[in-house]
């Protein structure tokens, strides 16, 4: 038995949602675009007019939300923590401060094999599932598709 794919049950309530924590949901801008390189967040909000919307106090660290502009469309942007609790976390927040519903997340990762990867993008096409978070949303297997993967393989 796979305790999560056979036991996890989507359909219990909250106990609490971050409106209990941080009041009503804002809505600002439909789309957010999160790097997990500080390089990169630096460079964005060096090089694109930005503004900060919010400051999330979490026990040991800020979260700093900002509105970029591209071409007369307002984008949020923030830096990620690592890792499926963290940036799940993140995700909540930001939809919760800015009322953005579509994610856009890059970031770098290591291969086994560095002479094929070498100066490539990596796009990967299906993520095996060993964490709790995506199946609040996804229907429990143990890996999920990745629904944009095809788009961005043309794109780039």
């Amino acid at each position: 038995m796979n305790m999560i794919t056979d036991a996890f049950d989507n359909k219990s309530k909250p106990i609490f949602e971050p409106k209990d924590f941080y009041g009503n949901k804002e809505n600002i801008c439909d789309v957010a675009i999160a790097t997990f390189s500080q390089e990169m967040y630096s460079y964005v909000l060096e090089n694109f007019p930005s503004e900060q919307v919010v400051q999330i106090n979490i026990t040991n660290f800020r979260r700093n939300i900002n509105i970029i502009n591209v071409n007369g469309r307002k984008i949020v942007f923030y830096l990620s923590k690592v890792g499926s609790t963290l940036s799940t976390i993140n995700i909540i927040e930001v939809n919760h401060f800015t009322g953005a519903t579509k994610f856009i997340m890059f970031g770098a990762c290591g291969t086994l094999n560095v002479e094929k990867t070498k100066n490539k993008f990596i796009i990967p096409t299906y993520s095996y599932r060993d964490e709790g978070a995506s199946y609040h949303y996804q229907k429990a297997s143990d890996y999920i598709k990745i629904k944009n993967s095809s788009f961005m393989q043309k794109f780039f």
